[in-house]
Formats: structure tokens, sequence, C-alpha cells
């Protein structure tokens, strides 16, 4: 029984859609943004957001930079306006 629940749970983890890539910095075209960067010096560096996803009553935001097909999709996490968590997704559209 143990070991049917274990494959399983391998086999719902595998067909889940991939985990994103953490990193530390974004390039904008020739500036370089890093995690604790406001969302000013984001907004500056980077222009406008694809998208913003918003947490109510959290203070969290999640912006999103989609540079098109040949650049990797940007996932920025803002908490009380300072960038805590930048994730790498795959290719954009």
């Amino acid at each position: 029984m143990i070991i049917m629940m274990s494959i399983m749970a391998v086999h719902i983890l595998s067909n889940t859609s991939p985990a994103l890539d953490s990193a530390s910095d974004m390039q904008c075209g020739t500036e370089i943004v890093s995690v604790g960067a406001s969302r000013f010096d984001v907004k500056e560096k980077c222009g406008e957001p694809t998208s913003i996803e918003l947490s109510q009553g959290y203070g969290t935001e999640q912006w999103i930079y989609n540079f098109g097909p040949t650049e990797f999709v940007y996932y920025l996490t803002f908490v009380n306006g300072t960038l805590e968590q930048i994730e790498v997704g795959g290719y954009g559209d």
C-alpha cells in the first residue's frame, strides 16, 4: 500500500507544471535589478510589467515580465514594496 501511494505521488508530481528557477537578479536591457530593490527602481529600469497579480491583505504583489518568445518570463514577488524573490519561467509568448 505504501509503495503504491509513493508511486502515485511521484506520478502526480511529475505531471505538474515545471518548477520555476530562482534568481538573485534580472537584466532589463542594460540595467540590472536585484532582490531588495523597490517597485519604483524596478519600474524605472524595466518599464511596466506585462501583468500584476495582487494578494489581498498580505501586501504581496507578483509582477510578470514577458519579454517575448526568445526570452524567459520573469516572476517578481514584492512584499510591502520591496522585491523579495525573482523566479524564471520558460520562454515567453
